[in-house]
């Protein structure tokens, strides 16, 4: 798409991921079609695919969209929360559980969100095949509150979207943190942020009302923050430039930078191109001339018992992060704090209301499935499945 579409088409209405049923809108809200009616004339329809053997296929997805000229009392709008998508975003190999953690700070809820806040109504979470939980962290006051949502068995084959209930406030100064955990322990190579199912994401769409021009809140590792934690001081590189890295906002920048997409311009089907390929190594003096993605992926990860990568993802929760808070069009909200940290704040306490159900009960709720016949031919041929309950 045009680069300059980036300007325009950002905030996420209607967002569908594999596995999802479909969404749904609460009925006190709705999305607002329309310029006259305070909404959009224009919406962009945007589908990625992955497709690294290059079958030849029919495509014939697409949305079903009710609209109603009903106006329902509420205006709904969506704020991804969570990483920048950017090579800074990195899953080292052979880690049982490596955690990362992006999102909203409270000077950007602040500035953002009027006094009397917003109400969450429904989340969908996102990440790629390496992720396996995934939660929403509210914070109040130092306080945490009951996440918003929590999948601590998150499957990229099903991403449905989860409704909050009771719906929650959010209110000005609160934070959101998005927080990822990976397993990558029969990985070779890092993987690191970016668009591709072959690389990794961590953000979370989550739906409020009423409207307020607040689109997304990121944030990434800080420059040197990202570099010492793997054992490098200094670099050198002409896409750094076009990285925004490191970043410095010019006082008079109305728009906040995009992710980086050098790897979908330039990858192939046999080999993902990093940008870290094109960034070199200047110090230390025996890693010169190195490049950081050979150096990476020349670590040895699991060796010491993985103490590099606890060591790497240690120095990243609690080192400084650039933060981004972004309007419609990532038009950008300055921030005075630029640089944060992983804010501290006592964890919410998840309460054990598990009960052993009376014996009667456990048995009449066993499931089986019978397919009448083996797997030997298209799936698209079958007849329906049979079930019963026992």
């Amino acid at each position: 798409m045009p680069p300059s579409w980036i300007q325009y088409c950002i905030a996420v209405p209607v967002v569908w991921a594999v596995g999802a049923e479909g969404e749904m809108y609460p009925e006190n809200v709705g999305l607002p079609m329309g310029e006259k009616h305070g909404g959009v004339s224009y919406v962009m329809f945007e589908i990625h695919y992955d497709n690294p053997d290059s079958l030849t296929f029919k495509d014939q997805s697409g949305f079903k969209i009710f609209y109603t000229d009903k106006v329902r009392p509420n205006d709904l709008v969506s704020i991804a929360i969570g990483n920048q998508v950017s090579p800074y975003h990195v899953v080292p190999p052979g880690a049982k559980s490596f955690r990362t953690v992006g999102g909203c700070t409270e000077e950007c809820t602040q500035k953002a969100i009027p006094p009397e806040g917003i109400t969450a109504t429904h989340l969908m979470f996102h990440a790629h095949v390496q992720a396996k939980t995934i939660k929403l962290r509210h914070i109040r006051n130092g306080v945490e509150l009951e996440p918003l949502s929590t999948d601590n068995n998150y499957d990229f084959n099903y991403q449905q979207s989860r409704v909050i209930k009771p719906p929650r406030k959010i209110l000005p100064g609160d934070i959101l943190l998005n927080e990822c955990t990976y397993d990558s322990e029969k990985n070779k190579y890092p993987i690191y942020g970016g668009l591709s199912t072959r690389e990794e994401m961590c953000m979370t769409f989550l739906y409020t009302y009423p409207r307020v021009d607040l689109a997304l809140c990121f944030w990434y590792p800080e420059y040197d923050t990202f570099y010492n934690a793997v054992g490098i001081n200094k670099v050198e590189g002409d896409v750094l430039k076009r990285m925004n890295s490191p970043y410095r906002p010019k006082p008079d920048q109305k728009f906040d930078p995009p992710g980086d997409s050098f790897l979908l311009q330039n990858s192939t089907n046999e080999r993902l191109v990093n940008a870290f390929d094109v960034v070199n190594i200047v110090e230390p003096a025996k890693l010169r001339g190195k490049s950081v993605g050979d150096y990476m992926r020349e670590i040895d990860w699991k060796g010491n018992n993985g103490q590099m990568v606890k060591k790497v993802e240690r120095d990243l929760l609690n080192g400084k992060h650039y933060a981004f808070c972004s309007k419609s069009g990532r038009a950008r909200i300055p921030l005075d704090n630029l640089e944060v940290k992983l804010p501290k704040f006592r964890e919410f306490k998840t309460e054990n209301k598990c009960q052993a159900l009376p014996r009667a009960l456990r048995q009449t709720h066993i499931m089986y499935y019978y397919m009448p016949q083996p797997f030997s031919q298209p799936l698209y041929q079958y007849q329906p499945m049979q079930w019963f309950w026992k």
